[in-house]
């Protein structure tokens, strides 16, 4: 039902719409629409909003690009992960973001942990939580993992909740933690060449890690491990055991002993882990694995 009002009382506006048709009413108006109209704020204000909204709007975009990893603070210089609880206190004209870090950035002390996770994991930033929990399982302190991520530039693949990928140059590894967080370590496969170089095959093996079996000792094997220097470690391993087996064979040849040179020959060829080798007066080839 369409709603009456009561106690309405008419108006004459006759008198205003007379006065409207007057001739200098209509030049009177004409006069007044044709001034400028005067902003209700001044330019400086006008340019201060727009510098923020262009603040704002630069901040958001930036946060909302999964290539920024990191924010800084242009106020303290203070590099945080970008999910860091104190990014929410940086104002637009302090904030700014960055792809990477390296090992003599100024990371914030809280969220520095994620930060040295975050660039070894790449595109998988949403399980960060993941790896999070992992190290903390293991026992590695910051300063392991930045060893790790920033100076020797692991890439991280968490397998299993329990099983973590590594990739530090050339060769790949795998921690594996227990309940206790006891460690095991493996390393890939591989077949030396006659280049001394190697080709990789499918597979890993266990590393002895020697000493506990922590992620502590985990680490230090892979952060100090080069091919280079355990190729050398196993050729003067081969030159010490040569003279060994020559000390020997020199014993044999003046002791008189008959017999003892199959035994020593068979001695030769059961010694763990030997390279394959000639040119000792006898051909001989121990197969091993590393």
């Amino acid at each position: 039902m369409p709603r009456v009002l009561r106690n309405y009382q008419r108006e004459d506006f006759s008198a205003l719409l007379e006065s409207l048709r007057a001739g200098e009413d209509y030049a009177e108006i004409e006069n007044v629409l044709a001034r400028p109209v005067q902003s209700l704020v001044d330019n400086e204000a006008l340019t201060i909003t727009s510098e923020e909204e262009w603040q704002r709007r630069r901040r958001t975009s930036m946060l909302d690009n999964r290539s920024y990893r990191y924010v800084v603070d242009q106020r303290s210089g203070i590099i945080h992960d970008k999910d860091c609880e104190m990014v929410k206190t940086i104002p637009d004209s302090a904030f700014d973001m960055i792809k990477t870090i390296d090992a003599e950035s100024n990371i914030c002390l809280k969220c520095r942990r994620d930060a040295y996770i975050r660039i070894a994991i790449g595109d998988d930033a949403k399980h960060l939580g993941i790896y999070r929990n992992f190290f903390k399982r293991a026992g590695a302190s910051d300063g392991m993992i930045k060893e790790l991520t920033l100076h020797n530039q692991a890439k991280l693949f968490m397998e299993e909740v329990n099983l973590l990928r590594l990739k530090v140059g050339e060769d790949r590894w795998k921690i594996e933690i227990d309940t206790d967080s006891k460690v095991t370590l493996y390393h890939n496969n591989y077949v030396v060449l006659a280049d001394r170089s190697r080709y990789f095959n499918d597979g890993y093996h266990k590393q002895v890690i020697g000493g506990q079996n922590n992620f502590a000792n985990a680490i230090g094997i892979i952060n100090n491990y080069s091919w280079e220097k355990h190729l050398e470690a196993k050729e003067e391993k081969e030159r010490e055991t040569k003279v060994i087996y020559m000390q020997k064979w020199a014993e044999i040849m003046y002791s008189g002993k008959k017999g003892m040179h199959n035994r020593l020959l068979t001695y030769w060829i059961k010694i763990p882990k030997s390279p394959c080798s000639r040119g000792t007066g006898i051909d001989f080839c121990a197969t091993f694995r590393v």
